[in-house]
């Protein structure tokens, strides 16, 4: 453990091969103290023997005090070998801590006094049989209760209690047998150590029992709202499928936690309903706003290549599609390969990952890149020194004209070093490293025009292309205008287990528009973190943020809603005013919710009296598309006659009808309470009797329809149809 100059006349302590630490001195000693013994027992004994009852005391960081007593003086005067010195020391530690399930862990309790041992000397016999004999419990069975380790760290001094320093095995019987104590002092320490335990642990073992009552586990001990977001609200399936993340375990935090994880990350399926009752898919909006940036957006002209990559980071490259558009049309579709240029392939048997893949359109294969960019190595070969005459190139002042200094000549370089050297000098071509000695030299000579030996100690390092970083370059043929350019990320990279960690791969990627002349006309900005459009892995550059808009009507909620939003802006706006603040009842999109919360969250009260209203639409054609999945009613009750619909309650022009069950507009009333399966029936007489007395009546004739799939047809040239947005 190193030397100690702790004592008044100089003296330090020495290190023996077996652990024990003796004192040489040439005096009498006035005090002693050590430091630099956290977390450890250190134990004194007389005369430097610990296997004899001898004075014997346990001090860790701290000093006692001892007087010149003749006693003292004569049994250890200035003459005493070092094996009679006045003590020795034994040091022992418990080990580091790993605050793991299953780990360790340390605590330092102190002892009440008149229960461990004390720095006096009158104290000798009573330490040594009670506290300090070797390979004993050491009386600390009742302060240190399931340890595995425990020894006295302090004994009683006059300004410090005695402490035992103790280590236990982190599992749930060594917490119990902890928390079963009845001690204060071993109570208090138990507090300390499980909430030690339970933040380490609670994101990978919530469940891990503390041994206090009633099963608490280390969930119940430290769920804190932050916790819980922590824990639950991550991009990953715990929020739907833990129990420990429902809503009758987080209870009033759910609400909270749900609806500011939805805030932040509207690509996650589990928040489609949120996204539709936040008003995220108003398609209206959406598409206001598409025309507006239409509207602004400026074609690039006179391009030539497209290049696409990294400048500042050493990164794989894994792209499933790029695509150029130019009038609209993807001009890179199925390129010839000739025209594609890569910094490096990841190389494998079956050409895999090769560039081809970027222009297929196959959105599930990819291309990937090695690495590192711009580097060829061959392996075992060095140039034929002979031919090497005037190809070095020089690594700055004082290398030698014939024969330049190498990088390494101090000290080992790494192929890493080699590299830099060699980008950062323009004549250089190659590098031949010694594998051996573990260096190099700068060459502007190549394996295409120098001959080469075979050498097991040599490998050659050729710099290749135009970048050290990985890059995707294309030549167009001819300049064109661009619209824009996509780039589709794969769609996942990483285990699900590892949380897909390198979804962010491409963050620092980004676009560069050049001209025949190689000259950059316009730079993208870069690509940050695991982008998403639209719930996709892919980015839109240069469209002046069109592609950004659309994607919003495909993010979660919104991929079904809003097409059947834009089928009903079709309809007169005083018709359409019937169905607002319906849309969360379109296509189960607001379904999950359950008293646990469900897969999706449907945020609190959106599940109301609105979703079982009643629209009558007569003289039309309608594909029922998505609204099937929402359980809608369609009823044909039109009148006797064709042209004639039958009376069902007063017209209701431009206003929402109220809600059949008798609430009223903001007063909920269960959800699901006309719930029935999708019918479509006829009648040659009126039914008013049997359909809710409040309805909407449309007379008009228009087209129209609802959702993107036509899954049911009901076709009626003067009939009207009854629809109850019902879940």
């Amino acid at each position: 453990m190193g030397s100690y100059p702790n004592f008044t006349n100089g003296v330090q302590w020495t290190i023996s091969g077996n652990g024990d630490h003796g004192m040489e001195h040439n005096d009498a000693v006035e005090s002693w103290e050590i430091t630099g013994c956290e977390n450890s027992s250190v134990v004194f004994y007389e005369h430097g023997d610990h296997n004899r009852r001898q004075q014997a005391h346990v001090l860790t960081n701290g000093k006692y005090q001892r007087y010149n007593e003749s006693k003292w003086i004569n049994s250890h005067g200035p003459y005493a070998s070092p094996l009679s010195g006045i003590s020795a020391a034994k040091i022992q530690s418990p080990g580091g801590e790993s605050l793991v399930n299953g780990g360790k862990i340390n605590a330092i309790i102190d002892i009440p006094d008149g229960q461990g041992p004390h720095a006096q000397e009158s104290s000798t016999v009573d330490n040594w049989d009670n506290y300090l004999k070797p390979n004993q419990d050491h009386n600390l069975s009742n302060h240190c209760p399931g340890a595995t380790w425990k020894a006295w760290q302090h004994a009683k001094t006059a300004d410090k209690p005695s402490k035992a320093l103790c280590q236990w095995k982190i599992t749930e019987n060594n917490m119990a047998s902890l928390a079963s104590s009845n001690e204060t002092h071993v109570k208090g320490k138990y507090n300390t150590i499980i909430n030690r335990v339970c933040n380490a642990i609670k994101n990978d073992t919530p469940n891990f029992k503390t041994g206090r009552a009633n099963n608490e586990t280390c969930w119940d001990l430290v769920s804190t709202q932050d916790f819980m977001k922590d824990y639950c609200f991550k991009a990953d399936d715990k929020k739907s499928n833990d129990p420990l993340c429902s809503k009758s375990s987080l209870g009033d935090s759910y609400e909270i936690l749900a609806t500011e994880y939805c805030a932040a990350n509207p690509d996650d399926p589990f928040c489609g309903c949120y996204n539709v009752v936040t008003n995220k898919c108003k398609s209206e909006e959406i598409d206001k706003e598409i025309k507006r940036l239409e509207d602004a957006r400026k074609p690039i002209e006179g391009v030539r290549y497209v290049w696409f990559g990294f400048d500042d980071k050493i990164e794989y490259l894994n792209i499933a599609q790029i695509e150029v558009y130019s009038g609209g049309v993807n001009i890179v579709k199925d390129i010839d390969d000739s025209k594609v240029t890569v910094g490096s392939t990841y190389e494998t048997s079956d050409n895999k990952y090769v560039s081809d893949h970027l222009f297929d359109g196959n959105y599930d294969t990819f291309y990937h890149s090695a690495l590192e960019a711009g580097w060829k190595t061959t392996s075992n070969k060095r140039y034929n020194l002979q031919n090497l005459k005037g190809q070095y190139v020089s690594l700055g002042s004082g290398a030698d004209v014939s024969y330049n200094a190498e990088l390494g000549d101090d000290e080992d370089a790494s192929v890493a070093d080699c590299k830099k050297a060699c980008v950062s000098l323009p004549k250089c071509k190659s590098i031949l490293y010694n594998k051996r000695g573990k260096s190099c030299h700068m060459l502007s000579a190549t394996t295409a025009d120098t001959s080469t030996l075979s050498n097991t100690n040599n490998d050659i390092i050729e710099k290749i292309g135009d970048s050290q970083h990985n890059y995707v370059k294309i030549d167009l043929g001819k300049d064109y205008t661009i619209d824009s350019v996509k780039i589709f990320n794969r769609k996942s990279c990483g285990s699900k287990e590892a949380n897909n960690i390198c979804n962010d791969r491409w963050a620092g990627s980004f676009v560069k528009l050049l001209r025949s002349n190689g000259s950059l006309i316009k730079a993208s900005e870069k690509v940050v973190g695991d982008y998403k459009q639209g719930g996709e892995r892919v980015i839109s550059f240069f469209d002046n943020g069109v592609g950004a808009a659309e994607a919003k009507s495909l993010i979660p909620g919104c991929k079904i809603t809003v097409p059947i939003r834009r089928t009903l802006m079709d309809l007169p706006s005083r018709y359409y005013a019937a169905f607002d603040g319906t849309d969360k009842c379109w296509g189960n999109v607001c379904s999950g919710r359950d008293s646990e919360g469900g897969k999706t969250f449907v945020p609190q009260d959106t599940v109301n009296a609105i979703c079982s209203k009643s629209v009558t639409i007569c003289n039309v054609e309608l594909k029922v598309g998505d609204l099937e999945d929402s359980q809608v009613n369609i009823e044909q009750s039109c009148g006797e006659q064709e042209g004639t619909p039958a009376p069902m309650g007063s017209p209701s022009f431009g206003e929402p009808s109220e809600p059949s069950d008798g609430s009223t507009d903001g007063t909920p009333a269960p959800m699901g309470s006309s719930s029935t399966p999708l019918t479509s029936t006829s009648t040659s007489t009126p039914t008013s009797s049997s359909t809710p007395t409040e309805e909407l009546e449309i007379y008009e004739k228009p087209a129209f329809q609802i959702g993107t799939v036509a899954s049911s047809l009901v076709s009626v040239s003067s009939c009207a149809l009854l629809i109850i947005l019902a879940m």
